[in-house]
């Protein structure tokens, strides 16, 4: 489910992208993701299409994919829950859930 809103990407080398959203409190935020700007938009696209994200994005990681749906960067979910984000700021690939 998502709860973020405008949700941006914009190219910052040939695989690496900046995306940009509002998360479900207002705030505006970013990260860089290790994608290219085409599969991204091909991905986001298909995710608006009712994919599972971790189908449509099997590329990024479940952090990548997390800040996507709720806007909680990695480090915010390793504050709220401690060592037990270590994995899931590392993993990539559908195959990491």
């Amino acid at each position: 489910m998502r709860m973020t809103r405008d949700i941006t990407c914009k190219r910052f080398t040939d695989n690496t992208v900046q995306v940009s959203l509002v998360d479900c409190f207002g705030s505006h935020k970013a990260m860089f993701m290790d994608i290219s700007a085409e599969e991204f938009n091909a991905g986001l696209k298909a995710w608006d299409g009712h994919w599972l994200i971790q189908e449509a994005l099997p590329g990024l990681t479940m952090g990548e994919r997390e800040f996507l749906m709720s806007g909680t960067t990695p480090e915010e979910w390793e504050e709220l829950f401690g060592d037990s984000g270590s994995s899931y700021r590392q993993h990539r690939g559908a195959n990491s859930e």
